[in-house]
């Protein structure tokens, strides 16, 4: 290969890692995983390439997990292989086994995605240097720098809806935290249930006036709401409601205190239910479940009109200050060094 040709080669390699690097970053599933990287695999004027270095570590990370779970197909001579498609469609198949996904879900893929890390910051590669997010606006990483020193935490998610796609709390989650999960949408908690089985998970609409109502769901959950008013608001925007089901609300006090576990301190409540967070907070017991930090949903407020909205009045009454303001939430502290026991 000529020198002229050097520099787009490597170009091309770096391009292909950074594809590779951001899939691992921020995919859950092995089988997925594994699928992507082997439709990203490159020319083959490339692959020597990565065959001199690159994929031989690829394949030692996972052989090593495989034998750290005691798969069976840790055993496979996948280092051996001279086709990277051959070797991926072989790992590709073994994964797709259910029985098999428990293991790598156990922290086999945790330590995948940190061996692929460790090669791209060997690389110097600007992408390895991402942080994990995965709230709407940021906020778990707000939180994450508010709680950098306290390695285990307790939260309630109110609205959680996915243990993973938007989700304040999961980042905590994977730090080290546990908490209660609630939602109302009809058959969430299964997700809850697989991928985040520490947690306390809850299928129920949460409401002071525990009268049956109606929850509106949209083809995308996130917009999902009991409030009729957000659901033709939504409507109006190009939104359509797939399903209406009838629900029968709780307080949030009376989950909490089923569920809670004794004498235990809620540092973090996070708050998501479209439109009708104020409702929700209404219904908690303040005595008995005071959390640490709020997580509250202020939909179109702007910073200058956060203290005039019913939301803030509500919590600076039970003496909580506002710490941060995003686009369409804010962060409340309490003023009492000693919130959250409940």
């Amino acid at each position: 290969m000529s020198e002229a040709g050097k520099p787009f080669i490597k170009r091309q390699i770096i391009g292909i890692a950074r594809r590779l690097m951001r899939t691992a970053l921020t995919i859950t599933s092995p089988t997925v995983f594994l699928r992507l990287v082997n439709e990203q695999l490159p020319a083959p004027t490339l692959r020597p390439r990565l065959l001199g270095g690159g994929l031989d570590e690829f394949a030692d990370s996972l052989t090593r997990i495989a034998r750290e779970e005691k798969l069976p197909f840790a055993d496979i001579p996948a280092l051996a292989m001279a086709s990277p498609e051959g070797f991926l469609k072989v790992m590709s198949e073994q994964l797709d086994k259910p029985v098999l996904r428990p293991a790598l879900a156990a922290g086999g893929l945790e330590r995948l995605r940190l061996a692929q890390n460790n090669i791209a910051l060997q690389e110097d590669l600007a992408f390895a240097h991402l942080q994990d997010c995965y709230s709407q606006e940021g906020e778990d990483l707000f939180l994450h720098r508010l709680l950098v020193d306290q390695p285990e935490g307790f939260y309630v998610d109110v609205g959680a809806l996915h243990p993973v796609r938007f989700s304040n709390t999961y980042l905590l989650y994977k730090k080290g935290w546990s908490g209660v999960n609630i939602d109302a949408t009809p058959g969430a908690m299964e997700k809850f249930n697989r991928l985040r089985p520490r947690d306390i998970n809850v299928e129920c609409m949460i409401a002071s006036d525990t009268t049956p109502q109606t929850y509106f769901q949209f083809g995308e959950p996130a917009l999902n709401t009991m409030s009729e008013e957000m659901a033709r608001k939504r409507e109006m925007q190009g939104f359509p409601v797939i399903a209406k089901t009838v629900l029968h609300p709780r307080p949030l006090s009376a989950i909490l205190e089923a569920n809670m576990p004794a004498n235990k301190a809620i540092d973090v409540m996070s708050v998501d239910v479209e439109g009708l967070d104020l409702a929700v907070l209404e219904s908690n017991d303040w005595q008995r479940f005071r959390p640490r930090i709020i997580i509250a949903e202020l939909l179109e407020t702007r910073l200058a009109d956060v203290a005039k909205s019913d939301i803030h009045a509500f919590l600076a009454a039970r003496g909580y200050v506002m710490a941060s303001k995003l686009f369409n939430s804010a962060v409340f502290i309490s003023r009492d060094p000693g919130a959250g026991v409940s």
